[in-house]
């Protein structure tokens, strides 16, 4: 998605947006491991742990895109090559991980994500009272 806008945003490849797109890889999947991770420690079908992620962590991760896209809002004023490619790179950045991270990800894990989880966790309960 990155790579594409920003061809047709006509952002070249030179080694300022290379070293941009890089770390941007990297804040880019913050968004939806947040995501991901609240997902997979709640318990219920699919849809009630798709819920809960969103609730719990849905507001930080939005909060954090915001304040990242606020950082960075000054820079196409500057005349400055780098800066204008900085704010290019890392506001769609935040865009892109704010949709696939609040909007993308929940829709594919209440369809496609794990069943139900409640069952494993009482297994593994009842398993470690055994031990104990």
């Amino acid at each position: 998605d990155l790579v594409g806008t920003l061809h047709f945003w006509d952002v070249t490849v030179d080694v300022v947006s290379f070293v941009n797109i890089v770390l941007a890889t990297g804040l880019c999947v913050d968004y939806s491991v947040h995501i991901a991770h609240a997902f997979s420690i709640s318990t219920g079908s699919r849809t009630t742990r798709t819920q809960s992620a969103l609730v719990s962590l849905g507001p930080a991760v939005f909060n954090g895109g915001v304040t990242t896209f606020l950082a960075v809002i000054i820079l196409p004023a500057s005349k400055s090559h780098i800066f204008v490619t900085f704010f290019k790179v890392f506001g769609l950045t935040v865009l892109y991980g704010l949709f696939h991270g609040l909007v993308l990800l929940p829709v594919l894990l209440a369809t496609l994500g794990p069943e139900e989880k409640e069952e494993e966790n009482t297994k593994q309960r009842d398993e470690s009272v055994k031990n104990e």
